[in-house]
């Protein structure tokens, strides 16, 4: 069982910010754990995800005559791909998530997708300059 905690580093101690949330998480663990430290990068925020459904999703779903999910699924599979893993033996292969994205990251999955669509004609706006 993984889990991402939000700690800071003070004075070369690492601190959570949930110590409640953490320790009980400790508590499921063995003894030797694995612990990777990398620095914070905030996931994609709800003013990105809204701009994406309703700019992106919606104006080429209605563009090319697909439904929204569809669309939403293709996006994702075109511009972020998969990700494989092998399951007591077995490969499976699992479509890559949006909310797994970072925002810079979902900003530059929004401009690949602009982009894209800009070869069909279809103008996606810049979410900053929508009310």
């Amino acid at each position: 069982m993984q889990k991402t905690f939000l700690c800071l580093n003070k004075n070369k101690n690492i601190i959570p910010t949930d110590v409640k949330e953490f320790d009980a998480w400790l508590d499921k663990m063995p003894e030797k754990l694995s612990v990777s430290v990398g620095p914070f990068k905030n996931q994609r925020s709800i003013q990105q995800n809204k701009a994406y459904f309703k700019l992106a999703v919606e104006i080429i779903a209605d563009s090319l005559g697909y439904e929204k999910d569809e669309i939403h699924s293709a996006l994702a599979e075109t511009f972020l791909g998969f990700e494989e893993k092998n399951v007591n033996g077995v490969n499976i292969r699992k479509r890559i998530s949006t909310a797994d994205l970072k925002t810079d990251e979902f900003s530059k999955y929004f401009q690949r997708i602009q982009i894209w669509a800009s070869g069909m004609n279809i103008i996606i706006p810049d979410p900053e300059k929508v009310n």
